[in-house]
């Protein structure tokens, strides 16, 4: 058990476990906090999706999402109804705990982070194809390798990043926790377990004025014989100002 600090980023207090590094209490004026209590997933404030043979399950108040090896299209996710309720302008932070069960391979990728897009079954590929227009993810990509080189891509409709090396090899069935920090959107910053990655480069997301985001955490694939799983723990999402 770790011990609950406090740290503030751009004019906003948040409470976080030191040794899990996962931020436990936002205090920010808008604030989602998501754990999947229950037995039945929040449809007021995500949809979610399993696509064809794709399956779903909600266990131990994790959502767990997995491709079969049938060679068509499948999603297996969730996604913020489309209502982009985020703005990176305001200090947005997006965090989460996932663990990838079942490692992409072939045409799968796995998405973590958020987008300004509508979510398309069989157009959200950013590895694969350049089918996201404006996006912050995490990345897994079946087409290389093992599918356990995690990598960033990041688009605000000018300025892109593809494929940046964050150096972290994913281990199938560990939880991380994943976070994005826009407090500054012409510096938007990624953390993996609290440690800062690809922090040489500066990531840039404010070409567009105001962006509204959605968080997204997806295995999908385009088609083929591809595999992968995931599990979501939770998804904490917050914003300094209205």
């Amino acid at each position: 058990m770790g011990n609950t600090r406090s740290k503030w980023r751009g004019g906003q207090l948040a409470f976080y476990d030191e040794a899990t590094f996962e931020t436990v209490l936002p205090l920010s004026p808008v604030v989602l906090m998501d754990d999947f209590f229950g037995t039945a997933l929040n449809t007021d404030l995500w949809t979610e999706v399993d696509t064809n043979n794709a399956t779903k399950a909600l266990a131990a108040s994790c959502l767990l999402y997995t491709l079969t090896n049938t060679d068509q299209v499948q999603d297996g996710g969730i996604y913020g109804k489309s209502d982009t309720p985020w703005n990176i302008d305001k200090g947005f932070i997006f965090e989460t705990r996932v663990a990838v069960t079942v490692l992409p391979t072939v045409t799968s990728e796995v998405h973590i982070g958020f987008q300004n897009d509508a979510f398309v079954s069989d157009s959200q590929r950013v590895a694969g194809a350049d089918e996201v227009n404006k996006h912050a993810l995490f990345v897994l990509n079946g087409a290389t390798g093992t599918g356990s080189t995690l990598v960033i891509y990041t688009d605000d409709g000018t300025v892109e990043q593809t494929a940046l090396a964050t150096g972290i090899t994913i281990v199938a069935g560990a939880y991380h926790i994943f976070r994005i920090d826009c407090t500054n959107s012409a510096d938007v910053k990624f953390y993996f377990d609290g440690v800062q990655l690809a922090s040489a480069t500066t990531v840039k997301m404010n070409s567009t004025a105001a962006m509204l985001v959605q968080p997204i955490v997806m295995a999908s694939k385009h088609a083929g014989a591809g595999l992968g799983a995931i599990s979501i723990d939770y998804i904490r999402c917050w914003q300094a100002t209205r």
